[in-house]
């Protein structure tokens, strides 16, 4: 076991691999209670045990279970005093002067599932193969991280990936990180959140790959405090409790009733910008290296999704997901994507390159899903072994070799910002 000392304590954590070795559950900010900002972690003298995963924020079962299966049971459950982060680092790392470059993550799940301490979000291969620092991290979902306040309109959830970011500058260097070349990465909202922060000028990174991203998805104030209104009326008036008496199950189960009640709109607990998430700031940091891509069948899951609503029968689905899934992943995906690109390029000099993976495993169902991506960056084989998406791949054939490649694209792309030459089933700047 290894042990590092920051301002706040020191944490000791477990050997993952040979190549790495993995800090869980440190935390980033202080909670300070339901709907309250966090602040910074004061220093102290705290010895913390990060050998072991720890919580994730409060959430239900994951709509994309379909495709991602049931989460790896191997969190230590959920909390709302949930602002951790974990850190993978090279075993080479102490011992080696030069800084690594950093890879800061954040998952997707539409603003109400997932966490960074869960397995499917492991970094020690990448950071292992790569010779990077990988940081991944939980932040307030749903509810409680997104539910509207016109005070700041980006949410709780926003504000925690700041603070996270904000802890990796202030402490990464203790793990052989170098803060001055961070790389934040993030799929489906996590990428969503990724595009808001270069939009909003953020100098907590220097490059950002974003992964998925819901582009062109846009939610309004007035449909946020809509949302709100359902939200808090379910507590009220069927609950019979408040934002701040209700247990963390009520505040789910009135979660769930807003969402249904509000079932037009694709992420109804989100970020919310005025000038929608196509906008750009004005006054904004260096130009930064960015790496922007889609699935190319990213819309197929939620295509299926859409038809299993109106009640179109399970067997007769799969011919109308298949026509439909190409033109809805450009109206959402590839074409709002391909926009805002030109927009980073003209309005704020960022140099920005496309991908698409166009990978459609055997026996896949969604083919080259949303999400689907994923097991080549992070986790490993036994954190996505339940996982639909893989379909009949062999993960020592396969997936392995694939994820080997992959990692050290994104690797080179946060060390020197390469991204060529496009390998196997990567289509680049198109």
């Amino acid at each position: 076991m290894a042990t590092v000392r920051l301002a706040q304590g020191s944490v000791r954590g477990t050997q993952s691999s040979a190549n790495a070795t993995t800090y869980y559950a440190i935390p980033y900010a202080k909670y300070n209670g339901r709907f309250a900002s966090a602040s910074p972690v004061a220093p102290g003298t705290v010895e913390y045990d990060a050998t072991r995963r720890g919580v994730i924020c409060p959430q239900s079962a994951s709509r994309l279970a379909r495709v991602t299966g049931p989460k790896p049971p191997s969190t230590d459950g959920m909390a709302e005093d949930c602002l951790l982060l974990s850190v993978a680092v090279p075993t080479s790392a102490s011992s080696s002067a030069e800084k690594r470059p950093v890879m800061v993550f954040l998952h997707g799940g539409a603003y109400v599932t997932g966490g960074g301490q869960l397995a499917w979000y492991d970094g020690y291969q990448m950071a292992g193969e790569g010779s990077v620092t990988v940081v991944s991290v939980n932040y307030r979902l749903g509810a409680l991280g997104y539910l509207y306040d016109e005070s700041r309109p980006l949410g709780l959830g926003t504000e925690d990936a700041l603070l996270a970011l904000d802890w990796v500058r202030r402490n990464i260097g203790a793990f052989g990180g170098d803060a001055a070349k961070v790389t934040l990465f993030g799929q489906s909202a996590g990428a969503y959140t990724t595009q808001l922060l270069v939009n909003a000028g953020s100098d907590l990174f220097s490059r950002a790959i974003v992964q998925s991203s819901p582009t062109s998805v846009v939610l309004t104030s007035e449909q946020a405090q809509k949302v709100r209104g359902d939200f808090e009326t379910h507590l009220r008036d069927v609950l019979h409790t408040d934002l701040l008496g209700a247990t963390s199950e009520q505040i789910l189960e009135a979660q769930r009733a807003a969402i249904t009640n509000n079932s037009n709109l694709e992420l109804p607990f989100a970020p919310v910008t005025a000038e929608g998430p196509l906008g750009v700031a004005k006054n904004h940091s260096a130009p930064k290296d960015i790496l922007m891509g889609w699935m190319k069948d990213d819309a197929s899951v939620f295509v299926d999704l859409k038809l299993e609503s109106l009640g179109v029968p399970r067997l007769v689905r799969p011919p109308l997901v298949l026509a439909a899934t190409g033109p809805a992943t450009a109206a959402t995906f590839a074409d709002p994507a391909r926009r805002l690109a030109q927009k980073w390029c003209t309005e704020q000099g960022h140099r920005t390159t496309l991908y698409e993976n166009t990978w459609r495993p055997r026996d896949a169902a969604y083919g080259a899903a949303h999400v689907s991506d994923m097991p080549l960056f992070l986790g490993d084989e036994e954190a996505w072994k339940a996982a639909p998406m893989l379909g009949s791949e062999p993960w020592q054939t396969q997936w392995g070799p694939r994820g080997h490649t992959a990692r050290a694209f994104w690797t080179a792309f946060a060390t020197n910002a390469t991204v060529g030459p496009a390998f196997d089933n990567y289509r680049i700047g198109i």
